[in-house]
């Protein structure tokens, strides 16, 4: 990856001596007929806190919730959270920080887990429905690259949470959706967000080069924008869990470097069908052009303060959207402007190539950001690029049907283009960021481009 921090360059063996005492690992066999391969917490034995080797909620959150007798799906128990403005979101990680889920050391494993699953049910007339004033519900996700000190610190207490990879989910339940139990399902299709990376509809962006759940390392369950009243959310069963995926691209993650003087940048690209049957794919594509990931993970760092990175992006002019960068077959005929859907056979697979339109304005000036006595030098020179392929015609996980999501800011259409960006418009109807099913496992792609 391009443009790394020194720091960044150390070895697993770093990782090791910075863990500390290991913990015995969370290891995945093969998952069950329903896909679950790792339980985070289900509440028969109370309300779990991480300790151990063993993944749980903070300790300050059990004041905010109650075990009570009769869970999802015919269980015993299950947990009745009690959120307002004050205490508004639950953790789940383990004791220490750097410790990934799924595996409970400082390892990264690429593979297993895709998704996260786990039952929810609010009361009729929950500020969580969504014919309620704007609140949603929201699952936020914090990931770490396993040689990161940054995050946690020294003393595990520092405000870095993340390698600079926050995911966000946030969705409101129907009014049918009121007074039972909602099975949820989220693949990395429905985190899509990513810290201050705007107007971006990040998925698989949000991690980069690393696998979204395999690099988790923290869950937040969260009210979103509340009132003043206490929000009763029952939830249960909350697993992590593996979906075959409908589609899948040749390389999830590419790295490069280009002349700003201009020019396309063509990265060849195969989307393959592993599954039995004949699909029909669907793609959205969106852009972010800032300051690298890896500058704005170190500001973080040594500023612990998460502001500072919000003022580096400002700095340099940091914005994202549509249009810059362009799924084309190998005919070259659009593939996302012109909502022509990929049709492949089952076992087969489609050659194109992802056009990325670089201008020479997309280089920014350095920009110097000080705060609380520390500078920084940074400059817009990073194109980072999210690809999502998706089948229209599979079938959504049960209960997805009283789940509503809002839009990616990315393709709204209406906010001023980013320096070198066409003129925003919306995709057509049925590729648009709503359109993108957040319980289906797609294929993923995400480019990255240093302009020099």
């Amino acid at each position: 990856m391009p443009i790394r921090v020194q720091l960044w360059r150390s070895t697993r063996a770093l990782a090791a001596l910075l863990g500390a005492a290991l913990v015995a690992p969370c290891a995945f066999s093969a998952p069950a007929a329903d896909g679950s391969l790792l339980r985070l917490a289900d509440f028969e034995q109370g309300f779990p806190v991480a300790r151990g080797g063993k993944p749980g909620f903070l300790p300050q959150n059990q004041r905010m919730a109650a075990v009570l007798s009769g869970g999802a799906r015919g269980t015993g128990k299950y947990a009745r959270l009690f959120l307002t403005t004050a205490d508004w979101s639950v953790y789940v990680q383990h004791a220490l920080r750097r410790r990934y889920l799924t595996t409970g050391t400082s390892l990264y494993e690429p593979g297993g887990a895709n998704a996260l699953r786990f039952w929810l049910r609010v009361r009729p007339g929950s500020h969580l429905l969504c014919d309620e004033p704007a609140s949603r519900f929201g699952v936020w996700t914090y990931h770490w690259r396993s040689d990161d000190p940054w995050v946690g610190g020294p003393n595990g207490t520092s405000a870095t949470t993340d390698s600079m990879m926050h995911g966000y989910a946030n969705f409101c339940l129907t009014p049918e959706g009121a007074d039972r139990w909602v099975p949820i399902e989220l693949s990395e299709s429905a985190f899509k967000q990513q810290r201050d990376y705007y107007h971006f509809y990040a998925a698989r962006g949000v991690t980069g080069d690393l696998e979204f759940f395999p690099a988790l390392r923290q869950v937040q369950f969260v009210l979103v924008r509340g009132d003043d009243r206490v929000h009763e959310v029952d939830l249960d069963e909350i697993e992590l869990v593996r979906r075959p995926p409908t589609a899948s691209f040749d390389r999830e993650f590419v790295p490069l470097r280009a002349r700003a003087s201009g020019g396309d940048v063509t990265v060849p690209v195969i989307l393959r069908n592993p599954t039995d049957r004949a699909r029909r794919y669907r793609v959205f594509v969106s852009s972010f052009l800032g300051a690298p990931r890896e500058l704005l993970n170190r500001v973080f760092g040594e500023s612990d303060d998460i502001h500072a990175i919000t003022a580096v992006q400002k700095a340099v002019g940091g914005d994202g959207g549509v249009g810059v960068a362009e799924l084309v077959s190998e005919a070259r005929e659009a593939v996302t402007a012109a909502g022509s859907e990929i049709q492949v056979s089952a076992g087969g697979e489609w050659r194109g190539a992802l056009v990325h339109r670089v201008r020479p304005e997309m280089l920014g000036r350095p920009a110097t950001v000080t705060r609380q006595g520390r500078s920084w030098t940074a400059r817009r020179n990073t194109l980072t690029t999210s690809v999502l392929a998706w089948d229209p015609d599979e079938s959504a996980a049960e209960g997805m049907k009283y789940v509503r999501v809002p839009p990616s800011n990315a393709d709204d259409g209406r906010h001023p283009a980013p320096p070198g960006f066409p003129g925003q418009e919306r995709p057509p109807a049925g590729w648009r960021s709503e359109d993108v099913p957040i319980d289906q496992v797609g294929g993923y792609l995400v480019t990255e481009i240093v302009l020099e």
